[in-house]
């Protein structure tokens, strides 16, 4: 990985494929997200992720900022776009009580489908 990256301190988040880690971009001065694959032979998933965000040109999609490759010139992680706030299951959690606000925000996220 570049040396631009640096890791911030927190935990890593897992998910069923892979490993998202929060860093710091030094030459862009912000917060970015890392997103790499547990088990090398996941790779396509994450190349399919790639070729799928390259489409999708949304303010309410992520915007990938970089791609990394491993020796073999192969796809090994991906940076993108980190955005401050909540997360689903948080969300979720919070307007389950409030349709009016829950159905906004999954506007939002259908209209970046």
């Amino acid at each position: 990985m570049a040396n631009r990256y640096v890791d911030v301190g927190e935990d890593s988040q897992f998910g069923g494929f892979g490993e998202v880690r929060l860093l710091h971009d030094n030459f862009l001065g912000r917060k970015i997200l890392c997103k790499s694959m547990s088990n090398p032979d996941n790779n396509d998933q994450l190349y399919n992720e790639i070729i799928a965000l390259s489409k999708a040109r949304s303010r309410h999609v992520v915007e990938i900022y970089d791609v990394l490759f491993d020796q073999n010139r192969n796809v090994s992680g991906i940076i993108i776009e980190y955005l401050d706030g909540r997360d689903f299951s948080k969300f979720y959690l919070e307007y389950e009580n409030n349709p009016e606000e829950f159905l906004k925000i999954l506007f939002q996220i259908a209209s970046g489908l």
